[in-house]
């Protein structure tokens, strides 16, 4: 069933809901016979697997990095000692005896992850706690600006499990292995790795972007940053643990919102509705990393501490823009959000709401959004985010549901 067919009349509307709620009403697990496998319940989040370290890895003394985070004069002087992944797609640069800058560095797919990086990603922070020549306690997340526009990670590499000679044994390594860096990336900063992860959102950041970032302290965001969980319009549902984030990190109704609708919220929108936490002006971008590096200095570092001189310097590079943070334009559809995407018990609910709701252009525009994805991952968007909030689900309990959800949303009735 598809939302995706234009319904104007009363009798359309009605005959959707009935559909929707029909949908709703199917216990999800039966309908879409969501089976615990037993490969993810015996790896996803078994011990973090023992990691080759720097012995995979290649020094770059010859490629070219793009990159606006840093000077060219200063990036020229440390390309000679960057690292460069064996697939290319990854280029770590120190910066520090502490500190260093990971890109991301895949545009011909606008830095989309594929299954090599993120185990490879994983691997290597994993492992560099444990190795004297590499400083990554705090590590900043970014990638390189090959693209025609800004991208900081626009989600998985779905075109490449697609094209798989077998694509359900892709996915499931996919898959693996995105979940596995994303509750990687939530424990960094404890024992034994006490790791700093801060991603700088300075473009789109879609799907498993978003679960790159989402659940770190800091996430820093620009004119430039677009995020969106589109996951409804390719019938697939809004993973990441992205139910968790939306009950712990987002505001009120926020992550319902985007993933229903699948829509996109924009630069300093993204820090109204929590979804980033620092502001940098994307003329100052470069100035960052330095600042916070040089303030910070080689001390032992936690995330207090980087939060604060991150305030410190967002206020200082926002002032050279002319940019007051306590005057920021409200977010256009924070109102209508709190009213119909709040303390919800179904989707049929929520049309409800939206079809009576007062501001009649901005819920059409929304309707319109629902409309234009798949009925079902729209149901099962809602009852997977209804679950995190129901069953109180820690990050990793939510990643697990993902993982059910996943392996079987691939998977038709006869394999």
């Amino acid at each position: 069933l598809s939302i995706g067919s234009r319904f104007q009349s009363a009798s359309d509307r009605s005959k959707l809901r009935s559909k929707l709620q029909v949908l709703h009403n199917l216990h999800i697990e039966s309908h879409m016979k969501f089976i615990a496998y037993h490969w993810y319940k015996s790896h996803l989040f078994s011990c973090i697997q023992k990691s080759r370290g720097f012995s995979s890895l290649t020094m770059n003394s010859h490629s070219q990095i793009h990159t606006n985070l840093i000077s060219s004069q200063t990036l020229t002087s440390l390309s000679s000692t960057s690292i460069t992944f064996p697939h290319q797609n990854l280029i770590s640069i120190p910066l520090s005896n502490t500190s260093s800058l990971i890109l991301l560095n895949k545009p011909s797919t606008y830095h989309a992850m594929n299954s090599s990086m993120s185990h490879s990603l994983h691997n290597f922070l994993a492992s560099s706690q444990h190795n004297s020549n590499s400083p990554h306690s705090l590590v900043f997340l970014s990638s390189t600006n090959s693209t025609k526009r800004p991208v900081f990670c626009s989600g998985g590499d779905v075109k490449s499990i697609i094209t798989h000679s077998n694509p359900i044994s892709a996915s499931d390594e996919f898959f693996f292995h995105e979940y596995h860096l994303i509750h990687y990336f939530s424990k960094a900063s404890q024992p034994p790795y006490n790791q700093c992860i801060v991603p700088i959102l300075n473009g789109i950041c879609y799907g498993g972007g978003l679960g790159l970032s989402i659940h770190l302290p800091i996430r820093i965001i620009t004119e430039n940053t677009i995020c969106a969980m589109p996951e409804v319009h390719i019938g697939f549902n809004p993973d990441i643990a992205f139910g968790f984030a939306a009950r712990n990190v987002l505001k009120p109704g926020v992550g319902l919102y985007m993933a229903l609708t699948g829509d996109s919220i924009h630069g300093m929108d993204c820090i109204e509705t929590h979804i980033g936490t620092h502001f940098i002006p994307r003329n100052q971008i470069e100035h960052l990393i330095p600042e916070v590096i040089k303030r910070i200095g080689d001390g032992k570092m936690d995330w207090m501490r980087i939060g604060e001189v991150l305030s410190e310097v967002e206020g200082e590079l926002c002032a050279q823009e002319c940019i007051d943070l306590k005057r920021i334009r409200g977010w256009k559809y924070k109102n209508i959000v709190e009213r119909c995407f709040v303390d919800v018990k179904s989707v049929n609910e929520v049309i409800e709401r939206l079809e009576c709701d007062e501001e009649k252009e901005l819920s059409e525009k929304i309707l319109e959004k629902m409309r234009s994805g798949s009925g079902i991952s729209v149901c099962l968007a809602f009852e997977n985010l209804m679950r995190n909030e129901r069953l109180e689900l820690d990050l990793e309990e939510s990643l697990k549901q993902d993982g059910r959800i996943a392996a079987n949303c691939v998977r038709s009735d006869k394999s």
